[in-house]
C-alpha cells in the first residue's frame, strides 16, 4: 500500500473532470492522501482531504469504503498523511470533534488530544 497526494490531474484521471472531488483538488490548500486498493476496479479503500495553512492543517474529511472498513487502511492513511505533513513542516493536525463519539474516539486512540469541546490535535 501506498499513501499519496493527489494533484488535479491524478483526480481528473481516476474519476473524471467532472467531479466533485477533482473540484476540491483544485483548491490552493486541498491535500488528498489514499492508499490504492488492489483490484481493478480502481476503487479507493481510502481517501482523506487536509487543508494546510502555514505550519497547521485540518483534517476536513476520511472516509475509508464500506467493504474494506476495520481493516486498518484509515490508519494507514493517516499514518501516511502525518508524515507527510511532518515533512512538509506542518506542526499540528486538527480536527473538528464533537458529532461522532465513535470518530472521536478513533482519533484519540491514534494520539491525538482534545483541545476544546469541538476539536482535537495532533501535535506533529
Amino acid at each position: 500500500m501506498v499513501t499519496t497526494r493527489l494533484d488535479r490531474a491524478a483526480m481528473e484521471r481516476r474519476r473524471g473532470s467532472g467531479s466533485e472531488v477533482a473540484a476540491l483538488a483544485a483548491a490552493p490548500t486541498a491535500v488528498f492522501g489514499l492508499v490504492p486498493l488492489d483490484g481493478a476496479d480502481g476503487a479507493l479503500p481510502a481517501v482523506a482531504v487536509v487543508s494546510r495553512s502555514n505550519d497547521e492543517a485540518r483534517l476536513l474529511a476520511l472516509v475509508t469504503h464500506p467493504e474494506v472498513q476495520g481493516r486498518g487502511y484509515g490508519s494507514m492513511l493517516l499514518d501516511g498523511l502525518v508524515d507527510d505533513l511532518r515533512t512538509d513542516g506542518c506542526a499540528r493536525l486538527l480536527v473538528d470533534a464533537g458529532t461522532d463519539a465513535d470518530a472521536d474516539r478513533w482519533l484519540l486512540d491514534r494520539g491525538f488530544a482534545r483541545v476544546s469541546v469541538t476539536e482535537l490535535a495532533l501535535d506533529l
